[in-house]
């Protein structure tokens, strides 16, 4: 974790097929390390730093190509805006998906011939794509922290703060999984600036449901109030 984000080692040794939202954070060979949030920049980034390392790769690499695609692995021609230029004139797709990145830093570990193992490739993945014993774990200690800060800056009793919580998963959760797929639960946030754009989509979902004749106009007031309750927490758990 850095602060409340959590990051995650990433094996090389084997393919990983739950990769789909995944974005990397640093990728460290040889004792140096690439720094990069996005794909299309990591690859780019890894391949300079092999080509500098081996340039005598080269000449053979516009031949190579790797099983999970029928494009070269890099191309001495531009092929789609996708594809990036190398330093040392070579391009390659900085466009693949996050499965298909780390794949092809996989295969093109073994086209220079070095142990998959020797590098270690850090990423993020979003709250909805973490293992289940990590979803547990940091809804069950937001909850609480959620909890213990209402008591303590509303004065309210541990009973009421715990309604709260409820208020949280069974109205404003459901409302947040239909506002993106990333974050699906109101207690695994790990930044501030991710929480406040759903906080905005969840709050219009309330303001329009509380202008229907259809709704428990008490419920839904009750609710927006739980969700700025929810905001000015996290705001003091990130700051």
């Amino acid at each position: 974790m850095v602060g409340q984000r959590r990051f995650y080692f990433q094996s090389l040794a084997e393919r990983d097929y739950t990769l789909e939202t995944a974005t990397p954070v640093s990728l460290t060979l040889f004792g140096t390390t690439i720094k990069e949030t996005s794909w299309h920049h990591l690859i780019p980034a890894f391949c300079d730093f092999l080509f500098g390392l081996f340039p005598e790769k080269k000449k053979l690499a516009p031949y190579i190509g790797f099983t999970w695609t029928k494009l070269p692995a890099w191309s001495a021609t531009k092929r789609t805006v996708n594809w990036v230029r190398l330093q040392n004139g070579l391009f390659v797709n900085a466009g693949l998906t996050a499965v298909h990145s780390v794949w092809f830093l996989q295969d093109a570990l073994d086209f220079f011939e070095i142990p998959r193992d020797k590098a270690e490739l850090i990423i993020y993945r979003p709250p909805y794509a973490e293992p289940t014993e990590i979803r547990i774990r940091f809804h069950r200690e937001n909850s609480e922290k959620f909890v213990s800060f209402m008591m303590m800056v509303t004065g309210m009793s541990k009973e009421k703060a715990i309604e709260q919580v409820r208020i949280v998963e069974n109205v404003l959760t459901p409302i947040l999984r239909e506002s993106g797929k990333a974050y699906d639960d109101f207690f695994l946030f790990s930044n501030y600036l991710a929480f406040s754009n759903y906080f905005l989509k969840v709050d219009r979902t309330l303001a329009a449901l509380e202008m229907s004749p259809y709704e428990n106009t008490k419920r839904i007031v009750e609710s927006r109030a739980c969700l700025a309750y929810l905001k000015e927490f996290y705001k003091a758990l990130f700051a």
